[in-house]
């Protein structure tokens, strides 16, 4: 059930190469959020590591949220952002999103 794919090197080759063979109703799991989109837009489910569901609702939001500190890194090469640890509250919200989305596949 699991396949190793090497993609040529190079930026957003992985990517590419994931949303190049995503199927509808598909179910993705990263943080990376340009890649969310990329697949909300061929109708696979997306969640985050900690348990975010990612929609076509609320994907402009954190396009534009991930823009916005893009610019504030570029402007400020000093400032330096705090990572949140992930929880155990996390993981719980991660394994129960998960199981929806999974339910939700098998319903359809």
């Amino acid at each position: 059930m699991v396949k190793t794919i090497v993609v040529d090197s190079g930026p957003d080759e992985a990517d590419n190469w994931i949303v190049a063979n995503i199927s509808t109703h598909d179910v993705v799991i990263t943080s990376d959020i340009p890649l969310s989109g990329r697949c909300i837009e061929k109708n696979a489910y997306v969640i985050s590591p900690s348990g975010e569901h990612l929609t076509l609702e609320n994907i402009g939001v954190k396009i534009a949220s991930r823009n916005l500190m893009f610019e504030i890194r570029a402007a400020d090469p000093f400032h330096k952002g705090k990572g949140k640890a992930f929880s155990k509250f996390d993981r719980i919200k991660y394994i129960n999103a998960l199981e929806k989305i999974i339910q939700t596949v098998k319903k359809s």
